[in-house]
């Protein structure tokens, strides 16, 4: 096989023998149980869980895309959830749709035990009965509880998760995020109105452990505010306990499994852009540039994990600012320094930070724990890039071509540490996106030689599909959805 067809699929090779021949045969094993009967589904979740514990950290998700690519992270998840639930049980009557129900997180373990003995009994349950049987042992709590037997999973996590969507590169994956956020999520309480000279959205009184939300204040409002005003909004209220947001066990995004938005909207309006999506749908401001003063307390109270940040870089990394460009023309110089001021404050962590503006980031001092990168998504920004990189100083200097919707030549890559490619998912306003491969692997060759690593986004590639005699359909260039600035060609 040679090394262009061992990008197509999971690669193997990379494993110890014994771990190869162990998630080769498991992949067997579960092709061949995909009835999805539900005995096949505990089946099949038990031989997920032995996979991912074989694998090494960040390869489980590749081989299941690889291998399974018609079930998601959330279908994979199910699997594993039920197994672990219901692994020594008889489940022969049990329709599989209600083994889902039941298997949920929040499910009390009486209702599991109840729809067994009725099954043991030869009665059939259905969704429906299981539905009944919850029903009546469910007791109205907060439920911002782990889910999917996946500790720290709660709703805000979900939420995260799907905020951080383009960097798992899944709009599908963000909506079914933000469906199981919302399954668990604690009912809103109401809470009394708190604002700063009537111009801040009302905040709730007090953050409960783990650091709730406590409000926004747009730019507009921010404009209209006074010195005094202003100033009393760069520093987080008092008592604050906001925490960054854990992404979970999520190895679509392993280089940064924390995030952190302080600051959020975008004025850019790029047409592939997901997190303008998702401002639309959930935030009360839309995607409107905001300051989050409560947020800036989050790197000085979220736990540093000293043993995992050990074993692995992304437990101490902060993707800084995703729902946002921090350094857009339009933010306001004391949102930035209020947000470097608490990054030099917290020294353990490395925040990692992405803009369109690089001309703008040159113009601020950055400590030793910032990763600062810029997009580079089209011909037209490369200059900028290479002029504004060449004077910033950061402990890690970064570049993003996500989506590369351009091949694209650079005449100095020295100024960078990093290069990370990618493609683009489905937006509101935009399709699914995969740059060829020539493209993709020309750049690659001119980082090789300037010395800068490469991180291959999971949208980046699709498998090469050629056959003697057909033409192939690899596009020529990226939809015009995507494209919104001048080209070399145009």
């Amino acid at each position: 096989m040679s090394g262009t067809q061992l990008q197509l699929g999971f690669d193997y090779d990379a494993l110890d023998s014994e771990t190869r021949i162990v998630v080769q045969q498991r992949t067997g094993e579960i092709r061949g149980l995909m009835r999805r009967a539900a005995q096949d589904i505990v089946d099949i979740g038990l031989k997920l869980i032995e996979v991912k514990e074989a694998l090494p950290h960040g390869r489980f998700l590749p081989w299941l895309q690889s291998e399974f690519k018609e079930w998601g992270r959330t279908s994979a998840f199910r699997f594993m959830t039920v197994a672990e639930k219901f692994k020594d049980s008889n489940l022969e009557h049990l329709a599989p749709s209600a083994l889902y129900l039941l298997a949920e997180k929040d499910t009390p373990e009486t209702a599991r035990q109840e729809a067994l003995a009725i099954a043991a009994k030869g009665e059939a349950v259905s969704h429906a009965k299981a539905r009944e049987i919850l029903d009546a042992h469910k007791q109205p709590q907060p439920r911002d509880e782990p889910v999917d037997a996946f500790p720290g999973f709660t709703a805000r996590v979900a939420d995260r998760v799907a905020d951080e969507a383009v960097a798992a590169g899944s709009a599908d994956e963000a909506k079914a995020y933000r469906e199981i956020a919302d399954s668990i999520r604690p009912p809103a309480k109401p809470a009394p109105p708190e604002a700063v000279s009537g111009t801040l959205f009302p905040l709730p009184v007090a953050p409960p452990p783990g650091g709730k939300l406590k409000g926004f204040v747009t730019l507009e409002q921010w404009q209209g505010m006074d010195a005094k005003e202003r100033s009393g909004l760069l520093v987080p209220p008092a008592g604050s306990e906001s925490r960054f947001n854990a992404q979970g066990d999520n190895e679509n995004i392993e280089w940064a499994l924390w995030s952190w938005n302080p600051v959020t909207g975008c004025l850019h309006d790029c047409p592939y852009c997901y997190a303008r999506d998702i401002a639309n749908r959930f935030y009360e401001q839309k995607f409107e540039p905001s300051l989050w003063p409560d947020r800036l307390a989050a790197p000085a109270s979220t736990p540093f994990p000293e043993a995992k940040a050990k074993e692995w870089m992304g437990h101490k990394n902060v993707f800084t600012c995703s729902m946002a460009d921090l350094f857009g023309r339009w933010v306001p110089r004391e949102w930035i320094e209020a947000v470097l001021d608490a990054v030099r404050a917290a020294p353990k962590w490395n925040f990692l930070f992405l803009t369109k503006f690089p001309i703008r980031m040159a113009e601020f001092d950055f400590p030793a724990n910032a990763w600062v990168g810029t997009s580079v998504d089209c011909q037209a920004r490369v200059k900028n890039a290479e002029k504004a990189f060449r004077k910033v100083k950061a402990g890690v200097k970064w570049l993003s071509c996500e989506p590369l919707i351009e091949p694209l030549r650079f005449d100095d890559l020295g100024a960078f540490d990093w290069l990370v490619i990618g493609g683009a998912s489905a937006s509101s306003r935009t399709p699914e996106w995969h740059p060829p491969r020539g493209w993709v692997e020309a750049l690659e060759k001119q980082a090789r030689e300037a010395g800068v690593k490469v991180y291959e986004k999971s949208n980046l590639l699709e498998r090469i599909r050629e056959y003697p005699g057909v033409e192939s359909d690899e596009p020529a260039r990226a939809p015009e959805a995507l494209r919104y600035l001048p080209s070399p060609e145009a």
